[in-house]
């Protein structure tokens, strides 16, 4: 065959081509879901008294009666969320204050200003005790500078994880000794807050 009738069939062809080409039909199918969405989980501590009570501070007058030399506080620490979250406790705002200077506090204390904040030395006199679910976790007294090691020794405790809708105990337990100290305590007060938080986990 000649070298030109190929060329032309060749030509045909490939016009052919090109025309199945642009008139060819695709078939398709499709299927779709509806109601994606992306939503934030929550974390939301709870934190209340022993069998469903309200959260109250501690309230104690006129230490050195000879009722009024040791307690406890309980409360009752929920997740209330969706996600779990690492719980953190700690004492902050402690405030040791001297309230003045009767006499027999002036023969020993030298540091009676009134309020005095930072002077006192009633901490000092004030063991307690931080348990977890029964457990002891931490010993301290309550002088202002031991706050930061309290909240350390927490932190540094295997975490405590509190998953959706899990719950925990943390209990506070005081005692006041009965000796090692005398007139410097006199009219001394204590104040402090409890904290607690929940960090994601």
């Amino acid at each position: 065959m000649n070298k030109r009738v190929i060329t032309s069939l060749l030509v045909v062809l490939a016009v052919a081509l090109a025309t199945f080409t642009a008139t060819s039909a695709y078939f398709t199918s499709n299927t779709s879901t509806s109601g994606s969405r992306f939503q934030v989980g929550t974390l939301d501590l709870s934190v209340g008294g022993i069998n469903g009570t309200s959260i109250e501070p501690f309230l104690i007058d006129n230490i050195g009666d000879t009722n009024v030399s040791n307690g406890s506080k309980t409360w009752v620490v929920s997740n209330k969320g969706t996600l779990s979250g690492r719980l953190y406790f700690k004492l902050t705002n402690v405030n040791n204050a001297e309230n003045g200077c009767n006499t027999p506090e002036q023969a020993v204390d030298a540091t009676c200003d009134n309020p005095g904040v930072g002077q006192g030395e009633l901490g000092k006199q004030i063991k307690i005790k931080v348990y977890l679910n029964d457990l002891l976790v931490i010993e301290s007294d309550l002088d202002e500078v031991n706050k930061e090691k309290i909240s350390a020794k927490w932190g540094s405790m295997t975490p405590v994880v509190l998953n959706a809708g899990e719950t925990a105990r943390v209990k506070l337990e005081w005692t006041m000794a009965t000796e090692g100290y005398g007139n410097e305590i006199q009219s001394d007060s204590l104040g402090f807050d409890v904290d607690f938080s929940l960090v994601q986990n």
